[in-house]
C-alpha cells in the first residue's frame, strides 16, 4: 500500500484502522499528534507521499535491496518558459497541444524537470492515446524512466532491452521483465508496445518465445502492435496467429498480413485476383472496361484488390485516374474494389492513387488518405468540403470532423480558400458554428505568421450587423491567437 492509487482506495472505501508499514509513511505519523482521527492520518500519509513523489522516492514498499541511485540525466531540461508551459499542458486534462508541445520537444532533445515527472507518469499512465503516451516517455528522461520503474503501478511504461556482454539480446532476462510477467492484460500489452516502439526485433523474438503461455487477449494485442512498421520478418508470426483458435488474434493477424504486400498469403491472393476483377483495354472506338465477377463476395473482392500491388494495375497503360473513374462508373459493384485500392495505397503510400481516390470520391475522405494527397488535390478536396458544408443548410458537420482529426495538417493555401468561403458566410454561419471550423482549423493548419496574419485580415472582411459582428470577430482573432500560441510554443523549445 501507501502510493497514491492505495490512499486514493482507502478514502473512498473509509479510512482504515492502520497503514501497513513503510518509510514515508512512518514519517508522516510520526509528525502526527498520538490522538489524530484515523482521517488526520489518512491526509497526512498522503501529503507526505505526494511530496515524496515529487522529489522523485519512491511511494511504495521495496523488497530486497535497495533500489540504484538515479542516474544523471546528461539531455538538456527545458527553459523556464517552456517549463511552464508544460507544467500547464500536463494539467489540463486532453490538452490540444500537448501533442505538438511533445513532438516540438522530443526533436529539441529536450527533457522534463523532475518536479514534472510525476505529473507526466500520471497522465502516460491513463491516457489512451499512442501519441501521447509515446511522447511523454520520450521527455521523462533518464531519471524519470528510473523513477517509473521503481513502481509496479507504472513500470510498464518503461521497456529496456537486455543484451548480453557480447552484445545479443538477452532474451530471458528480457522474459522475466516484471512488467510482462505479472501484471493486467492493458498494462502487459502496453509494455509490449513500449518494446515493439524501442526495439521491433526483441518485441517479436518474445512474443514468439512466450506464445504458448499467452492468454487469447494478450495474443490479440500483442500481434495488433506487430502492424506498426511491419516488416516480412513479422510474417511467421503473423501466419501464426492466423492460424490461431481466438477470432480476435486471427483478425489481428490478418491486419498485420494487410501491411505485408510480399507476404505468401498475399501473393496467393494476389494472384487470384483476375479471376474476380479484370480490366479489359478497348481497342479502335470501344472503351476501357472493369469487369467484376459477380459471383466474388465483396469481402474476397476487397481483400484480392488490396492484396494486389498497385503497380499491376497500372501495367494495363491505364493511370490510376483512369482505373478509378472506370471503377466509379462501374457502380455499386465496384465498390469493393475502391475499398481494395485505398487498403493498398495506405500500405504503400501512393501520392498518385491517393489523388485519383480523392478526386472521384464525393464524400468526407480519410484523413490518411487525404495526408498522402498532393498539395493541389488537398487544396481542391478542403475547397470541395467547405463548398458542400455551406451549401447544404450550413452542415458543417463533415468538415468540423475532418478538421478535428489529429491526423490532419491542413495546408496554408487550403486554409486562405477555406477562410475565402466561410468568411463571406459568417452572418449566415453565425458565431457558434463558425467557431466550430475555425478552432479546429486554427489547431491543424500549419503554424507559420502568414496564417496568424491571415485570420486577423479575415476578421475585417466579414459583413454583419453590428449586435453580431463583436462575436464573429471574437472568434478569428481567437483563432490567430491559437496559432500565435502555436509558434510562440515551438520557439520556447529551441
Amino acid at each position: 500500500m501507501t502510493s497514491l492509487p492505495d490512499l486514493t482506495a482507502a478514502a473512498l472505501s473509509g479510512t482504515p484502522d492502520a497503514l501497513p508499514p513503510h518509510a514515508i509513511a512512518s514519517a508522516a505519523l510520526a509528525a502526527l499528534p498520538p490522538d489524530a482521527s484515523r482521517a488526520t492520518t489518512l491526509l497526512g500519509v498522503a501529503g507526505a507521499v505526494a511530496v515524496a513523489r515529487s522529489a522523485l522516492l519512491p511511494t511504495r514498499p521495496t523488497t530486497g535491496s535497495a533500489p540504484d541511485r538515479a542516474p544523471v540525466d546528461e539531455a538538456p531540461t527545458l527553459s523556464p518558459a517552456a517549463a511552464l508551459r508544460a507544467r500547464t499542458l500536463l494539467g489540463v486534462h486532453n490538452h490540444a497541444m500537448l501533442p505538438e508541445w511533445l513532438a516540438h520537444a522530443r526533436a529539441a532533445g529536450r527533457v522534463l524537470p523532475p518536479e514534472l515527472v510525476p505529473a507526466a507518469i500520471d497522465l502516460a499512465t491513463a491516457t489512451s492515446r499512442r501519441d501521447v503516451r509515446h511522447g511523454l516517455v520520450a521527455v521523462l528522461g533518464a531519471r524519470g524512466r528510473w523513477f517509473a520503474a521503481l513502481d509496479a503501478t507504472t513500470r510498464h511504461l518503461v521497456a529496456d532491452v537486455p543484451h548480453q556482454p557480447d552484445g545479443t539480446l538477452d532474451l530471458d532476462a528480457l522474459a522475466a521483465s516484471p512488467a510482462w510477467t505479472d501484471g493486467t492484460i492493458a498494462t502487459r500489452g502496453r509494455w509490449f508496445e513500449m518494446l515493439r516502439a524501442a526495439d521491433p526485433d526483441a518485441a517479436r523474438e518474445l512474443l514468439a518465445r512466450d506464445w504458448d503461455s499467452l492468454g487469447a487477449a494478450l495474443l490479440a494485442r500483442c500481434t495488433e502492435l506487430l502492424a506498426d512498421g511491419a516488416t516480412l520478418a513479422d510474417e511467421t508470426l503473423a501466419e501464426r496467429a492466423a492460424a490461431h483458435a481466438s477470432k480476435p488474434v486471427v483478425e489481428a493477424a490478418h491486419h498485420v498480413l494487410g501491411r505485408l504486400p510480399g507476404a505468401a498469403r498475399n501473393r496467393a491472393t494476389a494472384t487470384s485476383v483476375s479471376d474476380v476483377v479484370t480490366v479489359t483495354r478497348g481497342r479502335l472506338l470501344a472503351k476501357d472496361r472493369l469487369t467484376i465477377n459477380q459471383t466474388a463476395t465483396p469481402e474476397h473482392l476487397a481483400s484480392a484488390v488490396a492484396a494486389t500491388p498497385l503497380a499491376s494495375w497500372t501495367a494495363s497503360g491505364l493511370a490510376p485516374a483512369a482505373l478509378v473513374q472506370l471503377a466509379v462508373e462501374a457502380g455499386e459493384p465496384a465498390v469493393p474494389v475502391l475499398d481494395g485500392w485505398r487498403a493498398a495505397t495506405f500500405r504503400e503510400g501512393s501520392t498518385d492513387w491517393a489523388d485519383a481516390l480523392l478526386v472521384a470520391d464525393g464524400g468526407v475522405p480519410h484523413a490518411w488518405l487525404l495526408a498522402l494527397a498532393s498539395p493541389t488535390v488537398r487544396t481542391t478536396t478542403w475547397d470541395r468540403l467547405t463548398r458542400a458544408a455551406l451549401a447544404d443548410g450550413m452542415n458543417i458537420w463533415p468538415l468540423r470532423t475532418l478538421l478535428e482529426d489529429r491526423t490532419v495538417v491542413v495546408p496554408t493555401e487550403a486554409c486562405e480558400r477555406i477562410l475565402a468561403l466561410v468568411v463571406p458566410a459568417a452572418a449566415e454561419i453565425g458565431p457558434r458554428r463558425l467557431r466550430e471550423i475555425v478552432g479546429p482549423l486554427a489547431l491543424r493548419v500549419e503554424a507559420t505568421p502568414a496564417v496568424r496574419d491571415l485570420l486577423t485580415a479575415a476578421a475585417a472582411q466579414i459583413d454583419a450587423t453590428d449586435d453580431l459582428r463583436p462575436d464573429l470577430d471574437a472568434v478569428l482573432h481567437a483563432g490567430a491567437a491559437t496559432v500565435q500560441d502555436r509558434l510562440t510554443l515551438a520557439e520556447e523549445l529551441t
